[in-house]
């Protein structure tokens, strides 16, 4: 028996084949985004500890957080940092030890929640503030010049 192609079997068998690694591949990219956004969010929270430690040292104080304990651009005198994700926002909040200070983001990714420096939601976003709309935890900074 001579054979010139193939069955409608075997490419049926190619095009599962095919079909399943184009989906294993599209589900391990679909993270990256969440990864790449949670690590622009610490970049920036490194940023603004920064500009609050500059802050501290020519006014010898902490700059009181703007509404809803966000962070106070404007008194830092950087540009706004915004998060990815435009509802969300960047959360800065004084203790009453008048040397520390702690800044936070909402975050994506459970490596980044379990990788936060400091794992105290009161004193990272406010006893207000909860992160919804997908986060799932926060990554948090404290600023002790």
């Amino acid at each position: 028996m001579n054979k010139k192609g193939f069955t409608l079997v075997e490419m049926a068998i190619v095009l599962v084949i095919i079909g399943v690694l184009a989906a294993l591949t599209v589900s391990n990219i679909g993270g990256f985004g969440k990864k790449a956004r949670d690590q622009r969010r610490i970049n920036d929270l490194l940023k603004i500890s920064a500009a609050i430690t500059s802050y501290f040292n020519s006014y010898g104080s902490m700059p009181a957080p703007g509404s809803d304990n966000t962070v106070p651009f404007d008194t830092l005198g950087i540009s706004e940092m915004r998060d990815p994700i435009s509802s969300w926002k960047y959360y800065y909040h004084t203790t009453t030890n008048a040397n520390e200070a702690y800044v936070a983001a909402c975050v994506e990714t459970t490596e980044a929640s379990s990788s936060s420096p400091v794992n105290d939601k009161d004193n990272c976003l406010g006893s207000s503030n909860e992160c919804s709309g997908g986060a799932v935890g926060f990554y948090c900074i404290k600023v002790s010049p």
